[in-house]
């Protein structure tokens, strides 16, 4: 079996540091506040994002872990498509990216894929009972609905696979002359 790599195609590289500055940035101004919210509302404590979801909680009726991080999921996933329709384009026009943030489509992408994330993370901090019957236990005294679950694994998913596939970490390949697939 014959592998070739396209001679025009640029070669797969790594990140700038700029790009991967701005990401890192961007990631720990988003989850720190998290964090430090994780741990103020697992211990009882009243925060911002607690006293918005009782509000968001009381418009709708929806439970105070299901109401606010749904709808952020909601508007992360629409940001994530926005991204990816005008993203498409560009690289139809003109190839590989030069990293993950190379263009401004890839701006909207990795908030969305962050906010899905953080959708995840404020649910899991505000499962407080009474809780569905389909629960996941986190710790001994923290219990967490399945869809929390499916928010936090899609995120940490999504978030895993944001920089590898804008990197330009898949290679051009064609088959051999003989039409056989390359091993």
């Amino acid at each position: 079996m014959l592998l070739v790599v396209e001679p025009t195609a640029p070669p797969a590289g790594g990140a700038a540091l700029d790009q991967v500055l701005i990401a890192a940035g961007a990631f720990a101004a988003i989850y720190v506040p998290l964090g430090i919210f994780l741990l103020r509302e697992r211990d009882g404590k009243p925060t911002v994002i607690g006293r918005l979801a009782d509000r968001v909680s009381a418009l709708d009726g929806l439970p105070r872990w299901a109401g606010l991080p749904g709808y952020l999921a909601l508007l992360s996933l629409i940001a994530c498509a926005f991204g990816v329709y005008w993203d498409v384009p560009i690289h139809m026009q003109n190839g590989r990216d030069e990293g993950p943030l190379a263009n401004p489509s890839h701006f909207p992408i990795m908030f969305g894929i962050f906010g899905f994330l953080a959708a995840g993370v404020i649910s899991a901090g505000l499962a407080k009972a009474p809780l569905p019957r389909r629960t996941v236990k986190l710790a001994p005294t923290w219990r967490v609905p399945m869809g929390t679950m499916v928010l936090l694994g899609a995120g940490l998913i999504a978030a895993a696979g944001f920089p590898p596939t804008t990197c330009g970490t898949v290679c051009s390949v064609r088959t051999s002359p003989s039409g056989a697939r390359p091993t």
